[in-house]
This record gives structure tokens, C-alpha cells and sequence, in this order.
């Protein structure tokens, strides 16, 4: 399966601004089938999750329509498998694991009160 790791900078590069959210309604970009691919990474990532418990919680284009943002959560607070796509090609660019916890200093669940010194 053909669905690699995107490096930081390589996910960035997929985003135009502005990004906008796709709304279930709007079909303009998908769908088109992901759920192999999605347990693919659930069991190469070794997620604590099945592909019928993990949530769809936002979709994004980018501003020029080429890349859509599919993110994926599993119940662990800001930490999202991002999966991006080509809507024009019908196909997986590849995926990103996004902890914004880490990423932005957000606290997770276990730390209330906002950011962390």
C-alpha cells in the first residue's frame, strides 16, 4: 500500500490559504474509497483503535481544491490522523500524525487549565 509519511514540511506544503471545511453536504471533493488505507495506518501506526470506532471530525480543501485534509481521531484529545487527498485524482497523497498537543503546548485531558508552562 502506497501511502507515505508526510514530513512536516511536506504536510505544510499541501495547505493553500485560506484552508476551508468541507461540509458533509458538499461532495465536490470525495468521496472516494479511504477505509483500506485508514487500516492500513491504524495497524502500521499501532493505533489503540478500529476503523469502526475512529471518528471523522473535520475535512478541508486547500484554496486551490488540489489537497483535502481528512482528519481522523480515535478519542485521544488534539491528536489526529490526518490523511491527505488528491479530490482531482481520486487518490492518497499520504498521511501526517498531528499532536497538537506537542506541536503548540495545548494540554491533553490528564492537564486542564490551558496551556503548559
Amino acid at each position: 500500500m502506497n501511502c507515505p509519511e508526510l514530513t512536516r514540511e511536506q504536510y505544510i506544503a499541501t495547505m493553500a490559504t485560506p484552508m476551508r471545511p468541507v461540509g458533509a453536504e458538499d461532495d465536490s471533493f470525495g468521496p472516494f474509497p479511504v477505509a483500506s488505507v485508514v487500516d492500513h495506518l491504524i495497524e502500521k501506526l499501532q493505533l489503540p483503535t478500529t476503523r469502526e470506532d475512529i471518528e471523522i471530525h473535520h475535512v478541508y480543501v486547500n484554496d486551490q481544491g488540489r489537497f483535502c485534509h481528512i482528519l481522523f481521531n480515535w478519542g485521544e484529545k488534539n491528536v489526529y490522523l490526518v490523511l491527505i487527498t488528491k479530490p482531482e485524482e481520486k487518490a492518497v497523497h499520504g498521511y501526517r500524525l498531528l499532536d497538537l498537543n506537542a506541536e503548540y503546548g495545548l494540554c491533553s485531558e490528564e492537564e486542564p487549565g490551558g496551556l503548559t508552562q
